[in-house]
C-alpha cells in the first residue's frame, strides 16, 4: 500500500494485489467514494481502501453505508411476465407469495454463477412494480414419482413411470404477474474453496457473466415455466414501489446443517417503501 502512494507501481506489485484486488463500475466506486471507504487514486486507476473491514477473505469486498449503496457484491435486475412462490401451505392448487422468497432469489443467483467455494447471501429484495396476481388453470400430474420406484428400477425392476394421459388433472394457480425485481447479494467462502480461488475473482467473474446475460440455465420465478429475464443493475437511484406492508411468515430457506433432518427456516417478512432489508 505504501508503494502505492508513493507512485512505485510495478507489474510484481500489480500481481502480488491481483489476489486482492477486485474491479468495479464506476457508479460503485463513486458510491464508494461517498461512503469514504476509498482513497482515491482516479488518474492512477485505482484507489485503495480505508476501512479494514471492507475486505475479508471471506465475502471479498463488501462496504456499507448510509444513505448510499455502497456495498460492491451484487446488484441483479430480474423481470418476468409470471411468477410463483408457492406458499408451502397450498401447494396443491397453488398460492404465491406476493414477494420472492430468499431461497427463490439464492437460486436465480445460483443459476448466474455457482461454485462449491461459495455461499450466497441475500441481503435486500426491491419490487419496482406493484403486487398483482393472476389465477391460471394449468394441466398438472396428481401422483409423485417415489424415490423407492427409482431403486427398483435402476437394480432391474420394474418401470415405475408416470403417463399424463392417466395422471392429468386441471389445477388452479394464483400466481403473480409483471414482476421487476431487484436483489442485492453477497457471497461468503467455503472450505470447498480451491487454494487458488479468491473473493475478488469470484465477484468479477459474476459481474461479467451478469453484463453478457451468462447463465448455466435459465433462471425462472419459482415454477421453471415462468422465465426470469436478467442483467446488472447499473447504478442509480432503485425506483421502489412506494408500499409498505407486514408481509407475515415466508419461507427464508432450508437448513441443511443435518443431512438426515433437513428443516424449513422461517422468518416474518416486512417490505417498507418496496424495499425488504434481509440482512
Amino acid at each position: 500500500m505504501n508503494a502505492l502512494r508513493q507512485g512505485f507501481v510495478s507489474r510484481a506489485l500489480m500481481r502480488r494485489l491481483g489476489r486482492t484486488a477486485v474491479n468495479v463500475m464506476g457508479y460503485e466506486y463513486d458510491s464508494l467514494l461517498k461512503s469514504g471507504a476509498v482513497e482515491d487514486h482516479a488518474a492512477e486507476g485505482y484507489g485503495i481502501l480505508r476501512k479494514k473491514d471492507a475486505y475479508s477473505a471471506k465475502c471479498g469486498l463488501y462496504v456499507r453505508c448510509e444513505g448510499a449503496a455502497a456495498q460492491v457484491a451484487i446488484l441483479m435486475e430480474v423481470w418476468g411476465e409470471r411468477a410463483c412462490f408457492t406458499c408451502p401451505e397450498m401447494k396443491t392448487e397453488r398460492v404465491s407469495y406476493d414477494v420472492p422468497t430468499p431461497s427463490a432469489v439464492r437460486g436465480m443467483i445460483e443459476n448466474v454463477y455457482f461454485h462449491s467455494g461459495m455461499k450466497w447471501i441475500v441481503d435486500r429484495i426491491w419490487m419496482l412494480s406493484p403486487i398483482r396476481f393472476v389465477n391460471v388453470r394449468r394441466n398438472e400430474v396428481k401422483s409423485k414419482i417415489l424415490a423407492s420406484s427409482v431403486m427398483q428400477e435402476a437394480n432391474g425392476g420394474k418401470c415405475g413411470g408416470i403417463y399424463t394421459t392417466e395422471d392429468i388433472q386441471q389445477r388452479a394457480a394464483m400466481m403473480l404477474r409483471d414482476v421487476h425485481y431487484v436483489f442485492e447479494a453477497h457471497f461468503e467462502m467455503t472450505e470447498k474453496a480451491n487454494p487458488s480461488d479468491n473473493p475478488g475473482k469470484f465477484q468479477d467473474i459474476v459481474k461479467r457473466r451478469l453484463r453478457k446475460g451468462a447463465c448455466y440455465s435459465t433462471p425462472y420465478l419459482g415454477c421453471r415455466e415462468c422465465t426470469a429475464h436478467f442483467r446488472q443493475w447499473e447504478g442509480g437511484e432503485i425506483p421502489a414501489i412506494d408500499e409498505t406492508r407486514d408481509l407475515g411468515y415466508m419461507l427464508y430457506d432450508m437448513d441443511y446443517s443435518d443431512e438426515n433432518n433437513i428443516q424449513p427456516m422461517f422468518f416474518r417478512a416486512k417490505m417498507e417503501r418496496g424495499m425488504i432489508d434481509l440482512a
